[in-house]
């Protein structure tokens, strides 16, 4: 059902995973939350307390970038989360489709 979704509408994602900022003199990444529905959360191998620091390579500090990326999003196959947890950088890819 999630992939459905997402496949519709690769925006939906934000029904499944927030994103918060995290500030230390300006943006250093974004914590990575379950939305309203959890389970792609669990399903992908993010843990409470991750910091998205990447997508797909670019840096999320950079607005310019993840407009660019926002706006392909509709149509990418995938996405891959670079995250920091506990110091050590991991990565978490979703599929779209």
């Amino acid at each position: 059902a999630v992939r459905q979704a997402l496949t519709k509408d690769p925006q939906k994602i934000f029904n499944y995973i927030q994103l918060t900022p995290v500030r230390k003199e300006g943006i250093v990444g974004y914590a990575v939350k379950p939305g309203a529905d959890r389970s792609l959360f669990d399903a992908s191998g993010f843990k409470e307390g991750d910091i998205a620091i990447a997508l797909n390579q670019q840096d999320f500090t950079d607005p310019r970038a993840m407009i660019a990326l926002m706006r392909q999003l509709p149509s990418m196959d995938s996405i891959q989360l670079t995250v920091l947890r506990k110091g050590a950088r991991h990565d978490i890819s979703i599929a779209l489709r």
